[in-house]
C-alpha cells in the first residue's frame, strides 16, 4: 500500500514531455478562449473530453453533463493540488472547447446546455484561505455568434472583489 502511494505520488509529480502542458498555480487567474490542446472529433464524446482535460493535468470530479444543449463545462481541479485552490473549468460548445477559466475557487453551480453559471467566492483582505467573506459573484455564460460570452464578463481574479 505504501509503494502503491509513492509511485502515485511520483506520477503526480513528474516532469511533463513535450506537448504537454503543466498545472496552473493559483496565482495564475486567466480566461482563455482558445485552447492550445487537440479537440475531440464529431460527437461530443465525455470520455474523451475528460481524458483530454487529464492529460492537462487536472481532474474531474462527477461530472454532470447536460442531457440537451451543446454547452457543457467541466470543474477539473490541478492532479495533486495540495490545498485544492486551483481550479480550471473547461467549457465545450459541443465537441469544441470554447474556453477555460481559471480560479483558486469557483463552482458549476448550473448548467443547462445553453448556458453555465458560475459562481466565485470572494476573498476580502484579511480573510483566512477557508473562509471568504465577500459576496459571492455569479457569471452566466453563454454562446454569442459563436463566442462564449460571459456576463458580466470575468476579470483576471475572480475570486478578489477589487476586481471588477
Amino acid at each position: 500500500m505504501a509503494l502503491l502511494a509513492v509511485l502515485m505520488f511520483v506520477a503526480s509529480c513528474s516532469v511533463p514531455t513535450a506537448g504537454q502542458s503543466t498545472a496552473p498555480t493559483a496565482s495564475g487567474w486567466s480566461v482563455s478562449p482558445t485552447p492550445s490542446v487537440a479537440r475531440p472529433t464529431s460527437e461530443f464524446d465525455a470520455d474523451q473530453v475528460l481524458e483530454v482535460i487529464r492529460k492537462e493535468g487536472f481532474t474531474v470530479f462527477s461530472p454532470e453533463v447536460p442531457e440537451t444543449g451543446p454547452l457543457r463545462a467541466f470543474d477539473g481541479l490541478c492532479t495533486g493540488s495540495v490545498n485544492g485552490r486551483c481550479h480550471r473549468v473547461f467549457i465545450y460548445d459541443g465537441p469544441t472547447r470554447v474556453g477555460a477559466i481559471d480560479a483558486g475557487i469557483v463552482e458549476i453551480i448550473n448548467q443547462s446546455g445553453k448556458e453555465v453559471i458560475l459562481q466565485f467566492p470572494q476573498y476580502k483582505v484579511g480573510d483566512a484561505g477557508c473562509c471568504p467573506s465577500g459576496e459571492q459573484r455569479k457569471h452566466t455564460g453563454r454562446m454569442v455568434d459563436g463566442k462564449l460570452t460571459f456576463t458580466p464578463p470575468i476579470p483576471a481574479d475572480p475570486n478578489n472583489p477589487e476586481t471588477r
